[in-house]
């Protein structure tokens, strides 16, 4: 209960001398034990992990590359030196950055289709009327697509009217078919077909040249890795 969760967690904080001079972060949370039995974890993490960092990581090796597409806020890397423990910059330590933009041609090789009137995602409309934009966008397309799904109830329902409406035209395949690894490859030996796929799916894979040509995404957010 609510009332169970704060006494826990004002118990946890007295055994500490000051709560807020601890920079520690503790909670409660709902899980499944052993045979999928609901139990609880207490759990804990640091607030801020900068001086954790700089003493068992950038003072313990003698070269650190840190390598993101996503470091910089407006340009600037003062954020992600605060963070990491790295603003002010400690004795003895030296470093270079550097912000090198992409060769991909955006402008020229890739577009951005949001659809605007499609029905809100908690609608029960929503996986039909997606399914019929997502079906003209593989025939716009010609094939080569990627449906990057964020449940598999949706993958199977979107899959399956694709199915019924593009079966005669593209090969289409979905997660669960086959493994993993030879999902890709036959999607790759495949020109033009359709692969329906979770979010867990995707991480890690990379298809270059004509075989991808459209990702769709149905719906945001994903969860956060």
């Amino acid at each position: 209960s609510q009332s169970g969760f704060l006494q826990s967690y004002k118990i946890i904080g007295e055994k500490g001398n000051n709560i807020a001079d601890d920079p520690t972060v503790r909670w409660i949370e709902k899980v499944r034990g052993r045979h999928k039995v609901p139990t609880s974890q207490l759990s804990m993490a640091p607030v801020e992990v900068g001086s954790t960092l700089q003493e068992n990581l950038f003072r313990k090796l003698k070269t650190i590359v840190a390598c993101s597409a996503t470091m910089t806020v407006n340009n600037a890397f003062h954020h992600f030196r605060s963070r990491v423990g790295l603003e002010p910059i400690p004795p003895n330590l030296s470093y270079s950055e550097g912000i090198y933009p992409s060769p991909f041609d955006y402008p020229r090789q890739a577009f951005l289709g949001l659809p605007t009137d499609l029905p809100q995602p908690r609608s029960k409309q929503f996986i039909e009327h997606s399914a019929g934009f997502i079906n003209e966008a593989i025939r716009r397309s010609g094939g080569g697509v990627f449906v990057l799904c964020t449940s598999y109830f949706m993958l199977r329902k979107l899959s399956e009217l694709a199915q019924k409406q593009l079966g005669n035209e593209y090969r289409i395949f979905y997660q669960g078919q086959m493994g993993r690894f030879q999902l890709l490859e036959t999607f790759l030996k495949t020109p033009n077909s359709i692969l329906f796929g979770a979010d867990s799916f995707w991480e890690g894979v990379s298809v270059q040249g004509e075989n991808l040509r459209m990702v769709i995404i149905p719906k945001l957010p994903f969860r956060v890795p």
